[in-house]
């Protein structure tokens, strides 16, 4: 059996390249709502585009593309919104 043979010095490079712009944010949080049960959720896209994702979890899909911290305003927004449903059905029982 032969080995594989060893990513070029180009490769590397290229999957490096990669692996830093999969980490870096693609797009930014605009702003967020609560809306009923879900967030609405406003990203700004790098060509100025805005895209609204109805989050009803913090990891829903769309979400990925925002940095860290963003996401981490997100997770905090989602625990407010389902604190106050909570207290709601508490009040209302």
């Amino acid at each position: 059996m032969t080995e594989a043979p060893s990513p070029s010095e180009h490769e590397r490079k290229l999957a490096e390249q990669a692996a830093q712009r999969a980490q870096e944010p693609r797009a930014r949080l605009a702003h967020v709502r609560p809306s009923g049960k879900v967030l609405n959720v406003f990203l700004a896209a790098p060509d100025g585009t805005l895209h609204l994702i109805q989050a009803d979890t913090a990891d829903a899909p769309g979400l990925e593309l925002l940095g860290a911290d963003d996401r981490s305003r997100i997770a905090g927004a989602m625990l407010a919104l389902h604190q106050r449903l909570q207290d709601g059905d508490r009040h209302a029982a």
